[in-house]
């Protein structure tokens, strides 16, 4: 409860931020950036946003889950990526949310987001990890739900298990030093790791290993953004995902550039068609956070929704 007041609290003083903008005679979103592979990098060195009408300017990086949430909420923002536990969690925190585009997905051939420890690690599968600190990038996030998740499946109680919160670059040079015994990084950090470490790190399991095929996190914006600079927004990221299946030598430039990794490390990531909402996986997640007791309160509407679906 006192998580919620003070949710709800922070959301009531960044509302007196103003939402949606217009410079010029184009609608401006203000979008909060999160150094994993995203589209809006794309679109943003392509000129994609000003093709469709919609000025993007970039108002912080690497924040939260709950803060950038807040944000989208009390109005500082008007774009977020957000994870799908995580979103459910804010909408049955009385936040205004809503999951409104793909931003990542495990598909079949495509693992996105995997777990590693060290090759010198005794711990060869799961069951070994009791007793072992298991970083992860945010608290009760899609990392952190899969390890979670994966530690039920192999029978070991989580209060076993010691996770500890950091960046994805920073539980790389963790693992490295021996501070951390297991690591989960999503592209394009996985390749990075796949290329370089090779002999120094040794995958343990992925996310598709875990749960299958599965949508992870949604482009979030909130009820009073107008949809129509909203509308604009996705398509552009629509193109630049299309352009970069064709122009993959391109794309990695364009993600390195922007994360700060080499280009050959970087993977040109599939997505959702037309960036699509997968409603069905926002149900599953919402059972796998009732499950543990972990959605505050039940949702008599899911804030995950494809009207704002251009196509």
């Amino acid at each position: 409860m006192r998580v919620l007041m003070w949710l709800l609290a922070l959301a009531v003083i960044l509302g007196s931020f103003t939402s949606t903008g217009v410079t010029g005679s184009m609608p401006t979103i203000r979008y909060i950036d999160y150094k994993v592979y995203d589209p809006v990098y794309l679109a943003r060195d392509l000129g994609l946003f000003t093709k469709h009408g919609v000025n993007v300017v970039s108002v912080g990086e690497n924040l939260s889950a709950v803060d950038e949430l807040v944000a989208i909420s009390g109005g500082a923002a008007d774009m977020v990526t957000a994870s799908i536990p995580a979103l459910l969690n804010a909408k049955a925190a009385g936040l205004d949310v809503i999951g409104v585009a793909d931003m990542q997905s495990v598909l079949p051939e495509q693992p996105l987001l995997e777990f590693y420890v060290r090759e010198d690690s005794s711990i060869r599968t799961v069951a070994d990890a009791r007793g072992k600190t298991w970083a992860v990038n945010n608290f009760k996030a899609i990392f952190h739900y899969m390890a979670l998740t994966a530690l039920a499946k192999a029978g070991v109680p989580e209060d076993t298990v010691r996770f500890t919160r950091l960046f994805f670059t920073e539980q790389i040079v963790a693992l490295e030093k021996g501070q951390v015994d297991i690591i989960g990084v999503p592209e394009p950090f996985a390749s990075f790791v796949r290329n370089n470490y090779a002999g120094k790190f040794r995958r343990l399991t992925t996310v598709l290993d875990i749960a299958g095929p599965k949508q992870l996190v949604l482009y979030t914006t909130n009820s009073r953004v107008d949809k129509d600079a909203v509308q604009r927004f996705i398509a552009a990221i629509q193109e630049a995902v299309t352009w970069s299946y064709t122009h993959q030598d391109v794309a990695r430039k364009i993600m390195a550039k922007w994360t700060g990794l080499n280009a050959k490390d970087i993977l040109v990531v599939k997505f959702q068609p037309d960036m699509r909402v997968v409603v069905e996986d926002c149900v599953w997640w919402q059972e796998l956070l009732r499950q543990r007791g972990d959605l505050q309160r039940e949702l008599p509407t899911l804030p995950c929704s494809n009207a704002y679906n251009p196509k």
